[in-house]
């Protein structure tokens, strides 16, 4: 199946202190998209995820990237942020299984572990996979319309 890349902006509304909480909906739809956060040394950020496909899926956040301010569009490719988080409670825990035999609402967690390169803290661009179980979709959303490579 080839890859479906598909832009997801955050809520005009979102600000530095929105937790990134989302929705999957039917055919791994999510709308709106995750609020903005930014990232200091030290935090723990917590996504909140609630499955309302009537599937089973596979929640995976990925290719962080940092931007140079919360209200630029893009992350910068050369400045990669993955070895940013200390993934709660071990390095693996950046996926989430929601649905049929797990709970429909889950949440991944990241400490913060490296200094921020602006004064305010980062900015940071990622990507959602969603994936179902049957594989009837797998779809890379983007936060901030960062459609990445």
């Amino acid at each position: 199946m080839p890859q479906d890349k598909r832009d997801l902006p955050s809520p005009n509304n979102a600000s530095p202190h929105t937790a990134p909480a989302f929705t999957v909906g039917p055919q791994g739809m999510i709308n709106p998209g995750p609020g903005k956060f930014i990232a200091e040394k030290g935090e723990v950020v917590a996504w909140e995820i609630t499955n309302a496909s009537n599937q089973q899926i596979t929640v995976t956040l990925m290719d962080f990237f940092r931007k140079p301010n919360i209200f630029h569009r893009r992350g910068d490719p050369h400045d990669p942020v993955n070895d940013y988080f200390g993934w709660i409670p071990n390095p693996n825990s950046y996926s989430l299984q929601l649905g049929g035999p797990n709970p429909n609402q889950g949440f991944l967690y990241a400490m913060i572990l490296k200094k921020p390169k602006g004064w305010l803290g980062d900015s940071l661009s990622y990507t959602i996979r969603v994936t179902a179980a049957d594989n009837s979709f797998d779809i890379y959303w983007d936060p901030d319309g960062d459609i990445k490579p």
